[in-house]
């Protein structure tokens, strides 16, 4: 049935039921009705009773209950009409589940009609389902290939190796019908570039340029490529026609002056970007990027200029602050430095801010000054307070104040309650003196989060270090290492536990492979005492001599040399 017959028979119940004049009333017997019989794609008298019911509840407001009906009545009427109302119902009440099953109807119901393919096609790329999608992209693109391809691309970065396949061998099918399509050969040349694919990209996009030479998507896609491959030069000929011609199109500008930069031409990118502040005077948004741009390749005084000029037009815009505190610090100018840090009011360097003031404040006397700073930031940022604290135990503990650093967490615990990085970090700074509370404070965050994959570590190493507990330790560090597979030092712990086990060879697959990731001494140490063990001396006297040359007072390099010389 078709929307017009469907919209005439609703309008005509809607009527029939809100006429003015009473019907008269005639004691009429009771007559059977004959049973009702569903053929797909017709209305029976209960269709057109429920469909009522869901248009009332939908001007009643009761959408739920609306969509409920309509989207049972496109199951059972196989109706494209009805399918595509409960699809419009989900997708206005953002109901993702049912507006992709409606949408599902509404493809059975009606296989020539590209929009439902899109609309579900869409929906299960937004939520990462490629594979499911493949099919439904395919059927969408028959018709409106833009809006289907603009969003593939969009997803691309997120799709497997094997997906991006294929999607590739799917459009490759379609340009085989229509090898001239340039949004289907631009959209392939993405997908080929997310696989390194370079060559095969570059080709699509000359394609594209041979079809339509004038096509500035191909143009900044083929330049973004060529610059990644190392061949900066190269897109820098290319976009230079179109640079001039569309002048305007500030995307391009922009990397234009990457190019330059990336060239080996930083004057030219200096005063490029300083023409581009010049012609777009009132886009702040891109004055910031250009200074950042100057500051990544080393135009320190250049990019200070443009930050201060831009302090000048936007001064409640604390950010820039923190990156002229960067250039002073680079530079050597450390009170600058600090001045400009503290600056800083907003955004995601606030904390950076604090931890780079802090690494400048490196001299015992001045405990009494960091101490200023961070009490002022807590109480300035409270949201920062508990991070605030634990940057403060860290400096103190690094200049030799562990007894004032754990005081202070102590305070901080009382202050903020059981967070997790106060107790983790005390944790960590009582362990030499004070186990019970260590293994307290970590059991602690254990509770609030049972998937910390640190703390699970660290409870797992110090219980091997500290006790006989072994299994314990050997249970909680294999639920840490599920959690970060690749982690150097949960895998030295694991190594380190099952040589407590005396179980040598999987020590030493442990052990090797967390050396080769994070060859430090403490590392080392553990290796070294297990080739002893496992009666491979010369390659532990090969790697113990290998760290003492470079570190010969080591705590944990020594502690091997006594296990050694004590076997």
């Amino acid at each position: 049935m078709n929307k017009t017959l469907f919209g005439t028979l609703l309008g005509t119940l809607l009527i029939a039921g809100c006429s003015s004049q009473p019907a008269p009333t005639e004691n009429i017997a009771d007559i059977p009705l004959e049973p009702v019989t569903q053929v797909p794609g017709e209305f029976n008298r209960e269709s057109l009773y429920q469909l009522l019911r869901a248009e009332l509840s939908g001007q009643r407001r009761q959408f739920d209950e609306a969509l409920e009906i309509y989207l049972e009545q496109a199951r059972i009427t196989r109706d494209p009409a009805v399918a595509e109302r409960a699809t419009r119902i989900a997708q206005y009440l953002q109901r993702p589940d049912e507006m992709l099953q409606a949408a599902r109807l509404w493809t059975e119901a009606d296989p020539d009609n590209p929009e439902p393919y899109q609309l579900a096609a869409s929906l299960m790329l937004h939520q990462g389902d490629y594979q499911a999608a493949l099919p439904l992209m395919e059927q969408a693109m028959a018709a409106d290939s833009r809006q289907a391809l603009a969003l593939l691309s969009s997803q691309s970065d997120s799709m497997s190796p094997e997906v991006l396949d294929a999607y590739i061998a799917m459009i490759s099918r379609l340009l085989a019908r229509n090898p001239d399509d340039v949004n289907l050969l631009l959209t392939r040349a993405q997908l080929l570039k997310q696989l390194d694919r370079s060559d095969a990209a570059l080709a699509d996009f000359d394609r594209v340029l041979a079809l339509e030479p004038d096509n500035l998507d191909a143009v900044m896609l083929k330049a973004e490529l060529l610059r990644l491959n190392d061949r900066s030069r190269e897109a820098l000929r290319l976009i230079r026609p179109f640079q001039q011609r569309f002048g305007d199109n500030r995307q391009l500008q922009v990397l234009h002056v990457q190019l330059l930069f990336e060239s080996d031409a930083g004057r030219q990118a200096v005063l490029a970007a300083q023409d581009l502040t010049r012609r777009f005077p009132d886009d702040h948004q891109l004055h910031y990027y250009l200074a950042l741009l100057m500051l990544e390749n080393d135009r320190l005084v250049d990019s200070r200029e443009a930050l201060e000029a831009l302090l000048e037009v936007e001064p409640d815009n604390t950010a820039p602050y923190f990156y002229l505190g960067y250039i002073a610090q680079t530079r050597g100018e450390k009170e600058k430095a600090i001045g400009y840090f503290g600056q800083v009011e907003e955004g995601p360097n606030l904390f950076q801010s604090f931890a780079r003031t802090l690494n400048m404040l490196d001299r015992d006397e001045d405990f009494a000054r960091v101490a200023i700073i961070l009490e002022e930031g807590r109480a300035r940022f409270p949201e920062l307070a508990t991070r605030l604290y634990t940057l403060q135990a860290e400096w103190l503990n690094l200049h030799g104040h562990r007894e004032e650093a754990v005081a202070l967490l102590d305070a901080a615990i009382e202050a903020e309650g059981d967070e997790v990085a106060l107790l983790y970090t005390r944790a960590m700074l009582i362990e030499p003196d004070n186990f019970e509370q260590m293994e307290s404070d970590l059991r602690q965050v254990l509770e609030i989060e049972p998937d910390n994959a640190s703390a699970l570590n660290a409870l797992g190493y110090t219980l091997t270090v500290h006790t006989q507990r072994y299994n314990e330790a050997l249970d909680l560090i294999e639920q840490a290492l599920a959690l970060k597979p690749d982690d150097p030092a949960i895998l030295d712990s694991m190594g380190w536990v099952l040589f407590k086990l005396g179980r040598l060879d999987e020590a030493i697959d442990y052990l090797q492979r967390a050396y080769e990731n994070f060859p430090e001494p403490e590392v080392a140490s553990h290796l070294i005492r297990a080739y002893w063990a496992d009666n491979q001396r010369n390659r532990a006297r090969e790697l113990l001599e290998l760290h003492l040359s470079e570190d010969p007072q080591n705590e944990h390099l020594r502690e091997a040399v006594e296990y050694i010389g004590g076997k």
